[in-house]
C-alpha cells in the first residue's frame, strides 16, 4: 500500500476500527465471487445453447433435404445411393449420440454453476447485512453512550 492507502486505512480503522477493514476485505472477496459464478452461469448457459442451435441446425440443413429426397424421389435411390445414405445416417446417429450425451453434461454443469452462483449471492447478501446491522449496532451504542455523558 501507497502512504496516502495507509493513512486513509489508519483513519478508517480508526473511526471504525481494525473489524471494519477485515469486513471490507471479505465483502469485497464475496463481490468478486459473485462475479466470477455469474459470468461462469452466463458462458456455460450459453454454451448449452450454442450445442442445442448446432444440434437442431445439423438436423434441418444436413438430414431433413436427404430424408425429404428419399420420401419424395424413391425410385432414385439406387444400391449406390443406399449404401451412402447408410453412411450418412450412421455418421448422424453418432452425432447426435454423441451431442446428446455432451448437452445432458453441458446442462448438469450449468446447473450446478448456477446453483454454486445461488449460494455465493445468498452468502454475499448474508454478509452485507450482517456487516451493515453490525455497524448500526455500533453507532447505536456510541450514540448511547453520547446520550449517557450529557446526562451526566
Amino acid at each position: 500500500m501507497t502512504g496516502n492507502q495507509t493513512s486513509k486505512q489508519t483513519h478508517v480503522d480508526a473511526i471504525h476500527g481494525a473489524d471494519y477493514t477485515i469486513t471490507t476485505e471479505i465483502l469485497k472477496r464475496d463481490r468478486w465471487q459473485v462475479r466470477f459464478w455469474t459470468t461462469l452461469a452466463v458462458i456455460s448457459w450459453l454454451l448449452v445453447a450454442a450445442l442445442f442451435a448446432v444440434t437442431q441446425w445439423t438436423v434441418l440443413v444436413l438430414l431433413q433435404p436427404r430424408l425429404l429426397q428419399i420420401w419424395t424421389e424413391p425410385d432414385a435411390l439406387t444400391e449406390m445411393n443406399v449404401q451412402e445414405l447408410r453412411h450418412n445416417l450412421g455418421t448422424f446417429y453418432q452425432f447426435l449420440t454423441t451431442t446428446s450425451i455432451c448437452w445432458a453434461a453441458m446442462l448438469l454443469i450449468a446447473a450446478a454453476i448456477t446453483i454454486k452462483l445461488v449460494g455465493a449471492t445468498r452468502r454475499a447478501t448474508l454478509r452485507k447485512i450482517q456487516s451493515d446491522l453490525a455497524a448500526i449496532s455500533t453507532q447505536l451504542h456510541r450514540f448511547f453512550e453520547q446520550s449517557i455523558e450529557s446526562t451526566d
